[in-house]
């Protein structure tokens, strides 16, 4: 399974907040406006904690707002090239919910990374998955196979 970054985190926040002022959701993050307009032009980033916050307010997939290809309203991922589609509740996380704080801080460091980081990060992954030793059990490894 391969998230796709398709856009940009500012991209996707300007889309989201199309019927909503900056104001309002300035307020309701407990940011400046001024920051709501350094993400939404690319200037700054926030944080995985702020990103939670701010795709909670919106209602929208953490991943998805950071710009991977993911469903926008749902915990489901699927992937327009036909990959990957499953639930959330598939994989062991609530029906309704979204990405962990954890999780987010994840993609979030990921993306930052080149193509090598990148690589190194799956590969490492992979290796810890394979020990067996880092996961919750071997059904959730299974669940996975079968996608």
């Amino acid at each position: 399974m391969s998230l796709i970054l398709t856009s940009s985190f500012a991209e996707r926040l300007k889309e989201a907040l199309e019927n909503t002022t900056t104001t309002e959701f300035a307020e309701a993050v407990g940011v400046s406006k001024q920051t709501i307009s350094a993400y939404t032009t690319g200037v700054r980033k926030p944080k995985a904690p702020t990103i939670k916050v701010m795709a909670d307010i919106l209602k929208v997939n953490a991943a998805w707002l950071l710009g991977y290809d993911v469903a926008k309203n749902t915990g489901n991922i699927s992937s327009e090239n036909g990959s990957v589609t499953f639930r959330s509740e598939e994989i062991g996380y609530g029906s309704n919910s979204q990405f962990s704080n954890d999780e987010v801080r994840i993609i979030t460091i990921y993306q930052s990374f080149n193509s090598e980081g990148k690589r190194k990060t799956i590969e490492y992954i992979q290796d810890l998955e394979m020990s067996g030793k880092y996961t919750k059990n071997s059904s959730d490894l299974s669940q996975l196979d079968n996608l």
